[in-house]
Order: C-alpha cells, then sequence, then structure tokens
C-alpha cells in the first residue's frame, strides 16, 4: 500500500500523523540517549530542515547504538501508520504497538512488522483502557522478564491529560517516557510555580517525574496540521517514592486548584479545618494566606504527608 493509499486521518480520534523525519530522528534519539547525556535545544528546530525525504534528517542515528544497552523494551501509544515505528523496531528490543484504529492496525501489520529486528506485538486497544498493561506485561514476562519499561508516541490531543495521569499511576512499572503532545500542555507540565500556567499536571509531574523538553514542533509537521503547536517531552521516573499515597496529593492539589483565585485557607477549607490549618502551619512553615499557584511542589509533598499521619491517625 503507498502513502497515497493510506486511509485519511479520522477526526473523530483526534488523529494527526507525524510527517517531518527530522522530528522523528529527535524522538528516537531521545529513546536512544540516557537521560543523563540527552541534551536537545528546541531552537534548532526550524520549517526549512523539515521535510518528508529523509535526507533532511540529521542522520546522528547512525552514530547510536542500542548496544550494551541494560535490556530495554518499548511500548508505542497511537503508531498511527508507522512513521515512529519503523526505526523503533529496527533497534530490536521487544516492542509492542497500542493502536486504536484498525485501519492502522492493518497498516501497520503489513508495513512495520515485517521489519522488526527483535520481539514485536500489536494490540488492537484503548490506550486509556487497563488491559493492555497487563497484556503487556504478561508478554514482557514471557520475551524479557528482566527488561525496563519505556513509553513513546505521539499522544491524541484530546485524551492527553488522561493519558498522563494514567502514565503516572504506573510510574513504578515504567521507566521513561518519551511523548509528543499539545505545547501548551507541556508548558504546564514544566511551569514554576507561581506563573499562571503552573498548575495541578505541573505539581504532580514535577514530584513524580525528571521531565525535560526535547523541542517544538510546528503544527507543519503533521498531516493534517492540528491547530496547535506541539512538543516532545520526556519524564525519567527516578524520583524516590513518595512517602503518602498517590490519592491523597491528587485529592489536596485538585482541591486546591479548583479555586486557584482564592486563599488556600478558603480553598482548602473542606479538608482542612481551622485548627488543622494553623496546625499545619505551625509544624510545615505553610501559608494558607497564599493561592495555589504559590505553594511549590514541595509544599503540596510536606502538606500530603502531613495529612495522611495526622488526618488519617
Amino acid at each position: 500500500m503507498t502513502a497515497s493509499q493510506h486511509p485519511k486521518a479520522k477526526k473523530s480520534l483526534g488523529q494527526h500523523f507525524l510527517t517531518d523525519s527530522y522530528v522523528v530522528d529527535t524522538i528516537v534519539e531521545g529513546v536512544l540517549v540516557r537521560s543523563q547525556r540527552a541534551s536537545y535545544d528546541s531552537s534548532v528546530y526550524s520549517t526549512s530542515r523539515a521535510s518528508n525525504d529523509s535526507s533532511a534528517s540529521s542522520s546522528s542515528l547512525s552514530k547510536l547504538s542500542p548496544k550494551n544497552e541494560p535490556t530495554r523494551r518499548l511500548v508505542e501509544i497511537g503508531p498511527g501508520k508507522g512513521i515512529l515505528s519503523k526505526p523503533l523496531v529496527a533497534l530490536g528490543w521487544p516492542t509492542t504497538l497500542l493502536e486504536i484504529d484498525p485501519r492502522m492496525v492493518e497498516i501497520l501489520r503489513k508495513e512495520v512488522i515485517p521489519h522488526a529486528e527483535g520481539p514485536i506485538q500489536l494490540l488492537e486497544h484503548d490506550v486509556l483502557s487497563s488491559d493492555w498493561w497487563l497484556k503487556e506485561r504478561q508478554w514482557a514476562d514471557h520475551v524479557a522478564p528482566e527488561s525496563t519499561l519505556e513509553l513513546v508516541g505521539n499522544l491524541p490531543y484530546y485524551i492527553t491529560s488522561p493519558i498522563l495521569f494514567a502514565i503516572l499511576e504506573r510510574r513504578t512499572s515504567i521507566e521513561r517516557a518519551t511523548l509528543m503532545i499539545q505545547k501548551e500542555v507541556a508548558d504546564r507540565i514544566l511551569a514554576p510555580a507561581g506563573t499562571k500556567t503552573y498548575g495541578i499536571l505541573s505539581v504532580q509531574c514535577q514530584l513524580m517525574a525528571s521531565v525535560k523538553h526535547l523541542m517544538d514542533v510546528p503544527s507543519t509537521a503533521f498531516d493534517p496540521p492540528p491547530n496547535v503547536e506541539s512538543s516532545v517531552i520526556q519524564c525519567t521516573f527516578d524520583k524516590p517514592s513518595l512517602p503518602f499515597d498517590d490519592a491523597i496529593l491528587k485529592k489536596i492539589v485538585r482541591t486546591a486548584f479548583q479555586q486557584r483565585r482564592k486563599k488556600l485557607s478558603n480553598a482548602l477549607s473542606t479538608l482542612l479545618d481551622v485548627e488543622a490549618r494553623e496546625a499545619a502551619t505551625q509544624q510545615l512553615g505553610l501559608s494558607f494566606d497564599q493561592r495555589a499557584e504559590q505553594w511549590t511542589p514541595a509544599d503540596y509533598a510536606s502538606l500530603s504527608e502531613w495529612y495522611q499521619k495526622t488526618m488519617r491517625s
């Protein structure tokens, strides 16, 4: 099947197929290079370098090798027509392609799987379903029981946040995630406290992962072009385990930001009465006269740990 014969993108699935080989190279480099060595400057990207012709790529992949790496396995979320899948399966690592669209599944089966250099499975599944995690783990136990898991993908924009939260919930079983998302969401994830874009995703992602910006991607790198710009980020799940339940952090952060224009003394009043807030202030040095965006991720972590020990005892 030629590219012109491939089915068109489905708006209902939020499909925007990546077509730019330079972006593909950068993502694959991000997967190959260990996080402490990976360094990319988004300013090097320009649309003049963007091309569907592989000759326009940076070609630095030839200098990188997956050899001598600890056993790693990949899950690509939403591979679509397989432009990113092809170099990924050529690495030889056990790879799962997770695709919901049966039309794309057929393309992947015919045009990607035959070129795999290592174990590969193709799952026709919704990324938000919990079933595929179990299927992937069972498969990995068979083909690569000592492997570490890395996620990669061009996430459907309309369900980006639910996917990110699902990944965070399973972070103990994931080493890294290299993801294409809306630039607006990437900016929120990386935002420091005290800024307008700082919010729930900022706090949770920064507490649970080391997050790195790899590059910005223009809408012209996709077919059809989306109405937003995109970014590639990399989340490395190397943070120590949090000394409190995720559910407590989630409850506190979401309650705080639901009324972000109010002082935290009001926003968190349903969780902490006056006496509890005074105790937290005295013991933790937190100010409930501030607004949600003024607290750092560490502040929310301190309150979450205190809340679990004090309010649940």
